[in-house]
């Protein structure tokens, strides 16, 4: 089996997630007994990306988040601060291109970054 690349694309991965925040006691301690936490962002997926970027691919997450909040503003900070690209979009079929059958996001700049 071969492992064929294309050569055209702008970014190396990119990939639906839903973020999401962890929220866990500091030092290993129980839950009942910390007054201390730690707020992580997280998914199976942009660890995924994180691998790819930490080895310097460009990485691109398409997600959604809730406009003006502080928890989306806290994860897109650090989907940043890990160097993955992130656009976030309403989720509707791909219109862009007649030929293209693609159910991502239908924004311009998602398909082009997507389905060059």
């Amino acid at each position: 089996m071969e492992l064929r690349t294309r050569n055209n694309c702008r970014y190396a991965v990119a990939c639906v997630t839903s973020m999401g925040v962890r929220i866990t006691p500091a030092d290993r301690m129980a839950v009942h007994n910390s007054n201390r936490y730690l707020l992580t962002s997280t998914s199976a997926e942009t660890n995924v990306l994180n691998v790819s970027s930490s080895l310097g691919k460009e990485c691109l997450a398409l997600t959604r988040f809730v406009e003006g909040s502080p928890v989306a503003a806290f994860i897109k900070a650090q989907l940043r601060a890990r160097n993955i690209a992130l656009v976030w979009s309403r989720s509707k079929r791909c219109t862009v291109l007649s030929p293209c059958r693609c159910s991502i996001a239908a924004d311009r700049d998602i398909h082009r970054a997507v389905c060059q």
